[in-house]
């Protein structure tokens, strides 16, 4: 399969060149979890065009605080400046929620500590909402002064008249970076430079051009040099400025050519499966057609797919790979049908449910491309609504990509949010389809928004299939001890919970506690000994784990945590003797001294 260059719609930089990353399939190796926030920002860092009268230096003191709004790349930008342009790093790099979505975690001074970097992004919140939020950000303002966190406000233009005055004091506007700007930072990580002068008529275009021309340029560009690596960087931009400004004319004259089904079904077909091998497209264009209900003329004996027949459509072989002779024609395909014949979205719904798990490897590409077009067309709620169906025919790679890219997406990215913490939170999920949650709350969600992933981790841990559960009480202890989560989990198990389960337990696995916290998890302790009992934590094998690696680590905050319920410590301990000798008689030991204190304080 051809390589494969994804440009960041934001306009300020792109997500690499290569295949893509999918969590669950084999030739798209995972992630370390661990490193994602470092790894994006690095990638914004390697190819940020500043723009004019950045303020680099405007979070230098603790408990800092920016307003920021740009034309585009504000959130970009952002993150620069909460980073010092990739220096800092990610780990500390939290996105905050606006409050929309019900059991968002509430922003409380225990949850920020000094070294905090946070993100506050309002460009997607409605005017009603924004109107009201002006005391959450006022207490979110003085928790970070208080604090020694920094905090960067993202806001757009139109909605500087609803801040606050205080706020608008600390309002910093940024131009857009020029289209020239954009291209250079954008090749420049790849070894490529702008050539200097650039020939007029590329300059005339890059002169007028949108930032979002730039990015799209970078990556045919880019596309260019890895198909003809010896031309010069000269040809590889002529030909993908020529490309990318002809490509809607040229995808009009295709449909305007060509007004028989089968045809326009073919381009359809090979527009999503640019580079996938020309079998895997005429199954996909069989699949299409009999789906529209096209009806099939050819003679038997005459094939489509022959290369006078594909070269009247735009297409061509090379290898055994099907792909459009001018590469951003296929984007200006997908883009003309998506928009031009809105009756037909049924039917793509329909056809990409059965093509993508056909597709093989090529599925998950086509799962992206698809989705690109289903969101910017209004169709973000019967896109995730495919994802189950995938995770349960054995694809959960499909159902992960659709849901990333649908979480990454700036118009819909709550909504998917939502999506996720509903199955989260229901337990309806089938195991197929809890595992996939599990992976885009530790991959995609965490990313930026830590506290948000743990809420929907949490209510994942707490499945009815048993893997699960572990998986994401795995994941809830990586990303805690990652992102130093610690006093957060404690207070969420302790203070903002209804009864606590026996499966909560596995969140305490290895949980870091500092003497601050003690308090905090005696707290979650005499609920869990309270509500699940020493026999049902007992009675799972990796519960009974937990709770016999507390009675090792710290024996008096379990006895403490009993209150003094005879029957209750009696349990522990003999839960105790049976896993340690040792463990017994230190625990005995913290027992006797909490009988003793309480007799001789005249209590028993």
């Amino acid at each position: 399969m051809s390589a494969h260059h994804e440009v960041h719609r934001d306009g300020f930089f792109h997500s690499g060149t290569g295949d893509q990353h999918n969590y669950f399939h084999p030739v798209r190796p995972r992630r370390d979890p661990r490193l994602v926030a470092r790894g994006q920002v690095d990638w914004l860092a390697a190819r940020f065009a500043e723009p004019t009268g950045f303020p680099s230096g405007a979070l230098d003191a603790p408990g800092s605080v920016v307003v920021l709004t740009a034309p585009v790349g504000a959130r970009t930008a952002a993150l620069m400046l909460l980073t010092g342009n990739g220096q800092l790093g990610g780990r500390r790099l939290r996105e905050l929620s606006d409050g929309g979505d019900e059991d968002d975690p509430v922003l409380e001074a225990a949850d920020l500590d000094a070294g905090d970097r946070l993100l506050l992004d309002l460009t997607g919140t409605a005017e009603e909402r924004l109107r009201g939020l002006a005391p959450e950000v006022e207490k979110c303002w003085a928790l970070v002064e208080g604090s020694g966190a920094r905090l960067v406000v993202v806001v757009r233009d139109e909605q500087v008249r609803l801040l606050s005055s205080p706020l608008r004091q600390l309002l910093v506007t940024l131009p857009a970076p020029s289209a020239r700007a954009v291209l250079a930072a954008h090749l420049r990580p790849e070894g490529i430079a702008l050539p200097e002068p650039l020939p007029g008529d590329q300059a005339a275009y890059l002169g007028q051009a949108s930032v979002h021309d730039a990015a799209e340029l970078a990556r045919l560009v880019l596309a260019a040099c890895d198909a003809a690596p010896r031309r010069s960087a000269v040809e590889w931009l002529a030909d993908a400025v020529v490309g990318w400004r002809n490509r809607g004319e040229q995808a009009r004259a295709l449909f305007a050519d060509h007004v028989g089904g089968g045809e326009r079904s073919l381009l359809v077909a090979a527009s999503h499966l640019v580079g996938a091998p020309l079998e895997a497209v005429a199954r996909a264009d069989a699949a299409l057609r009999r789906i529209a209900g096209v009806v099939a003329v050819e003679d038997p004996l005459h094939s489509p797919y022959l290369p006078r027949e594909l070269a009247e459509l735009g297409l061509e072989v090379r290898g055994r790979s099907l792909v459009f002779s001018s590469e951003p024609v296929a984007h200006a395909v997908r883009e003309h049908f998506w928009t031009h014949f809105p009756t037909l979205h049924g039917a793509l719904f329909e056809w990409v449910a059965e093509a993508a798990p056909a597709g093989g490897d090529d599925g998950v590409e086509l799962v992206a491309r698809f989705a690109e077009q289903a969101l910017a067309t209004g169709s973000a709620e019967r896109l995730a609504g495919l994802t189950p169906g995938w995770a349960e025919r054995n694809r959960p790679d499909l159902a992960y990509q659709a849901l990333a890219c649908g979480l990454a997406d700036p118009r819909v990215g709550r909504a998917f949010r939502r999506h996720v913490y509903v199955q989260a939170r229901s337990g309806r999920a089938t195991p197929a389809y809890g595992r996939v949650l599990v992976a885009v709350c530790a991959d995609e969600i965490a990313r930026l928004r830590p506290w948000e992933a743990l809420v929907r981790l949490h209510h994942l841990a707490r499945h009815r299939d048993a893997q699960v559960r572990v998986e994401a009480a795995s994941a809830v202890r990586a990303l805690v001890a990652e992102r130093r989560l610690e006093r957060w989990l404690l207070h969420r198990l302790a203070h903002r919970m209804g009864a606590l389960r026996a499966e909560d337990a596995l969140l305490l696995g290895g949980l870091r506690v500092t003497g601050g916290s003690r308090a905090t998890l005696v707290a979650v302790w005499r609920r869990l000994l309270g509500s699940a009992g020493v026999e049902r934590l007992a009675a799972d094998p990796l519960t009974a784990e937990v709770l016999a690696e507390w009675v090792g680590r710290d024996p008096g905050a379990l006895v403490e945590a009993c209150d003094l319920r005879i029957g209750l410590m009696d349990r522990l301990y003999l839960f105790t003797r049976r896993v340690s000798a040792e463990h017994a008689a230190a625990l005995l030991e913290h027992v006797e001294a909490a009988l003793g204190v309480a007799a001789g304080g005249g209590e028993l």
